[in-house]
């Protein structure tokens, strides 16, 4: 017979389930990162858990764009580095955020010196980095248009670090893709244009007219 008191077993067994539930954090969501620009909000279209945090820029790059399954990814910007890296199609990003478990992020954007490239739509993928891991969101087709030239979100951090607790954001890192796509700006034609044109259809009437 088991002499062990009834509410000890009890308690060691509600202690071993609550260490046990403790050390799977939730799986990803979609609605764990956003983004609005100019009052249109962004959601992201996949998501992933368990990406290596460490390494570098380049390394951690890497990193969330293997978890996401995508390709052809730079590095644009991350929460915690005080440098502007060159950006992608002739745009540099710079990116803000709040080094809390929860909270706001920004990201504003710049032209290169030379010719215009914005409007530009690209993909991103946005990578929540703290206690040693981390998790990655694809945002795809975002339109980034050249006033206004910034953006805000929120996110929220459901991964466990190795003491099976959620982190603090150690840096919100954004990646863009290679493959952007630059939006052809329309050219409004001149008056003397449209004066041409008015006539031009003024004797399309008159010749239907006479047949």
């Amino acid at each position: 017979m088991n002499s062990t008191p009834l509410s000890f077993r009890l308690g060691a067994a509600l202690f071993v389930y609550a260490a046990l539930a403790s050390s799977n954090a939730a799986a990803c969501l979609l609605s764990d990162v956003n983004l609005t620009i100019n009052s249109v909000v962004y959601s992201p279209t996949a998501c992933s858990d368990g990406v290596a945090q460490g390494g570098g820029s380049a390394a951690e790059t890497s990193a969330l764009a293997a978890a996401l399954g995508a390709v052809e990814f730079l590095y644009l910007d991350k929460s915690d580095d005080l440098a502007t890296p060159v950006g992608i199609g002739g745009v540099s990003f710079v990116v803000g955020a709040d080094a809390s478990n929860s909270g706001s992020w920004s990201l504003s954007w710049a032209e290169q010196p030379g010719a215009p490239n914005l409007p530009l739509i690209l993909d991103l993928a946005i990578g929540l980095f703290g206690g040693g891991t981390g998790a990655g969101y694809l945002f795809q087709d975002i339109l980034l248009a050249s006033s206004p030239s910034t953006g805000s979100g929120s996110y929220d951090i459901n991964f466990l670090n190795s003491a099976s607790r959620e982190p603090n954001l150690g840096h919100l890192l954004v990646a863009g893709n290679t493959s952007e796509t630059q939006i052809a700006v329309s050219v409004v034609p001149e008056p003397g244009t449209f004066a041409l044109l008015g006539l031009s259809l003024t004797g399309l009437g008159f010749a239907r007219r006479k047949q």
